[in-house]
């Protein structure tokens, strides 16, 4: 073999390795981009809503309600979405609670248990 043979399969298998490691990463990248957010959000303009079970808006809308009255918290938005597991999550902000019992203001946690107590009655 020739010394421009040599380079040409060279080029040629540099060339394949190229093409092989495109093709996997953009694989990767379609697997990815299909494959369900566990924390699924709708688009509400320039904010995004967490999906949760309708009887959980339902709460979450009765909660931002009371809140909306509160002096100091007018402003909070509580927003209940679904975690991966299927259980509530429940988020004031950029922080996620996994519970009631874990958000550290009170005047939230009484807003979310009088309009749970609401809603089933």
């Amino acid at each position: 073999m020739t010394s421009d043979t040599l380079v040409l399969l060279g080029l040629v298998g540099l060339g394949l390795g190229l093409i092989a490691i495109w093709l996997v990463v953009s694989r990767r990248n379609a697997v990815r981009e299909a494959a369900p957010k566990p924390d699924a959000m709708k688009p509400l303009g320039r904010e995004a809503e967490r999906l949760a079970s309708a009887s959980s808006e339902a709460i979450e809308e009765l909660v931002n309600q009371k809140l909306s009255g509160i002096p100091g918290l007018a402003d909070t938005r509580v927003d209940f979405g679904t975690a991966a597991d299927g259980s509530l999550e429940i988020w004031i902000g950029w922080e996620r609670y996994a519970s009631v019992d874990e958000i550290p203001d009170a005047r939230i946690r009484d807003a979310v248990r009088e309009a749970v107590s609401a809603y089933n009655r």
